[in-house]
C-alpha cells in the first residue's frame, strides 16, 4: 500500500488504479505536477516528489521531510520499489 503525504500533514493510503504499479500520469494527479523526481528512503521505500517543487510548490512538506532526511516541499507519493516502473 502507498501513501499520500499532503503538505497539510495528512496521509492517505493510495492504491494504483490500474494494476500493480503507478503510472506516470496517476503519480501527477496525485501530487499535483507535471515532472516527478524519485527520492529513495533508508527502508527501501520510494518517494516520488514534484521535480521542480521548490519553484511550483514553496509549501515545506514536514512529515516527508523528516521521512527523506532533506528538505522536501509539495505533496509526496511514498510507495514500495515493485509499485513504480
Amino acid at each position: 500500500m502507498a501513501q499520500l503525504i499532503k503538505t497539510d500533514e495528512t496521509i492517505t493510503e493510495i492504491e494504483p488504479k490500474y494494476g500493480t504499479y503507478f503510472n506516470l500520469q496517476e503519480l501527477y494527479e496525485a501530487i499535483g505536477c507535471d515532472t516527478v523526481e524519485v527520492v529513495y528512503l533508508r527502508d527501501g521505500r520510494l518517494m516520488i516528489v514534484d521535480e521542480e517543487g521548490l519553484y511550483d510548490s514553496p509549501v515545506m512538506n514536514f512529515t516527508a521531510s523528516e521521512m527523506a532526511g532533506t528538505q522536501i516541499v509539495g505533496n509526496v507519493v511514498v510507495c514500495n520499489n515493485d509499485q513504480l516502473r
